[in-house]
């Protein structure tokens, strides 16, 4: 087994771990005692597994998807079209002379439209809340995660930053 400067296997082993979004983290591992190479690796997926029992997180699995569900749209035409059948029928249903409105049809349709968005509005905002809360999810079991990997290779000999 051949021994390479430490600062080799610093250039070398850089563990990329995915954050939400965009952005990633770069953790450079320097080994400090001179360890080989089989050495560094052994070490490494050791800890990695550590992490992972101890976090819940992997970081070689994909991230939560941005946005699983589709956003919601439609409502308010499914909304209008709800409150113009209703208006067709309750306007079948009563005489001219008896109705306030003259076209039933038409105010059902904009009152359905108008609920209709309402639903639309709130949905969308729960589904950004289910979202909101996955990201802070992911981050605390990512930082859980980094933290016990800079444990588990501080303790065998290792600076990581």
């Amino acid at each position: 087994m051949s021994r390479l400067p430490s600062t080799t296997f610093a250039v070398c082993l850089g563990l990329a771990l995915v954050t939400s979004g965009a952005q990633a983290q770069q953790l450079t591992v320097t080994p400090t005692v001179g360890q080989t190479a089989e050495q560094v690796t052994a070490d490494q997926t050791a800890c990695i597994n550590q992490a992972v029992a101890q976090s819940g997180f992997n970081p070689s699995a994909p991230p939560p998807s941005a946005q699983a569900a589709q956003p919601v749209a439609g409502e308010r035409a499914r909304g209008a079209a709800r409150g113009a059948a209703a208006g067709a029928v309750r306007e079948s249903n009563t005489d001219a002379a008896d109705r306030e409105v003259e076209d039933l049809t038409e105010g059902a349709a904009r009152l359905g439209a108008a609920a209709g968005g309402a639903r639309q509005r709130t949905e969308r905002r729960e589904v950004a809340r289910e979202t909101q809360a996955a990201e802070a999810t992911y981050t605390q079991q990512q930082t859980a995660y980094n933290q016990a990997f800079t444990s588990c290779m501080t303790a065998k000999g290792y600076t990581v930053q």
